[in-house]
């Protein structure tokens, strides 16, 4: 079930999980502006994957300050990547413990499948990750929980910049 919301200049969509309406499992998963063909500069799309909806809202609440970004979430691996084909994503944020798709194996088909996004993997089992083989060719950088808002903003500015966005290239102006 998918209900819309028009709020000024942008259209909230909110999906329910499971089928069910409560609180703790609406995620406000895509927000658009919308009317897109005003908007000159192209959006560079970020993509945040974590199955603890507080940490999705206060990544995206602070990376939607960083300009020419839209910013999307979701609360699981396999709605990842229904958003992924439906329109790629040009930076993932993601975590590596889930239930169900795991963050390795998300970035791991991400990368063969979209090869020019960007991935950032956020986790508070660092040690373990760095023992998964499967983690090191296709993860760009790993933070490690708790980690600092203003790191992970600086860590995307400097990856969208990796990925061929030079307007990136200070994190200066956010």
């Amino acid at each position: 079930m998918t209900h819309t919301e028009e709020t000024g200049d942008m259209r909230l969509i909110d999906s329910m999980l499971c089928g069910s309406p409560t609180f703790g499992e609406t995620l406000s998963a895509i927000i658009r502006p919308l009317h897109p063909e005003a908007e000159s500069t192209p959006k560079q799309r970020i993509l945040i994957v974590d199955d603890e909806e507080y940490v999705t809202f206060t990544l995206r609440e602070g990376l939607r300050k960083l300009p020419h970004c839209e910013v999307f979430v979701t609360l699981s691996g396999q709605q990842a990547l229904s958003l992924f084909e439906e329109q790629p994503f040009d930076l993932l944020i993601t975590d590596y413990k889930m239930p169900g798709l795991n963050g390795v194996a998300l970035a791991g088909y991400i990368q063969q499948r979209y090869p020019g996004t960007g991935i950032i993997m956020i986790t508070a089992h660092g040690h373990e990750l760095m023992r998964d083989a499967d983690a090191k060719p296709v993860i760009q950088r790993i933070l490690h929980k708790p980690v600092r808002l203003t790191e992970v903003r600086d860590v995307a500015v400097e990856i969208l910049a990796l990925h061929g966005n030079q307007k990136y290239a200070s994190a200066d102006h956010y």
